[in-house]
């Protein structure tokens, strides 16, 4: 399962119940308030999109998942 928002803090207390019956992943957006450097092409879907299949990529996940979002 994987969490995704612009203040991925959110999802934390609902995460850590998830966690408990899931793997979970919890990622901010680009920018402030995340506090990764600001996309230079904005925050269109597809560039966030691309940030999400990068941190799959990144934790190595590629089986089918769970996603929850907020702002997406």
């Amino acid at each position: 399962m994987v969490f995704a928002g612009v203040i991925a803090e959110i999802f934390v207390v609902t995460g850590s119940t998830f966690a408990r019956v899931n793997a979970v992943a919890i990622g901010t957006g680009a920018g402030p308030p995340g506090g990764s450097p600001k996309h230079e092409g904005g925050y269109d879907k597809q560039t966030m999109a691309g940030d999400i299949k990068a941190l799959l990529d990144h934790l190595g996940i590629e089986s089918p998942i769970t996603l929850v979002a907020h702002d997406l």
